[in-house]
């Protein structure tokens, strides 16, 4: 089993990454950044996310992060 608590969806994707580079989790529990009101990255809420190229496939919120190179 792997889990989480309250991390942002920018470290769970990192930890997605890891479930399934291993294939070795028979439960996943990487659903922590659906209980913050905003999170650092604009992804959809449900159980997959598509990766659409090189990285995790996330493109962080501009007015949460200004600063991104994005």
């Amino acid at each position: 089993m792997i889990g989480c608590m309250l991390e942002s969806a920018l470290v769970l994707h990192a930890s997605a990454h890891l479930v399934a580079g291993l294939g070795d989790f028979s439960y996943v529990d990487l659903d922590g950044n659906l209980s913050f009101e905003r999170d650092i990255a604009d992804v959809p809420k449900g159980p997959t996310h598509d990766l659409f190229g090189p990285g995790h496939g996330i493109v962080p919120d501009p007015e949460v992060v200004p600063d991104s190179p994005v």
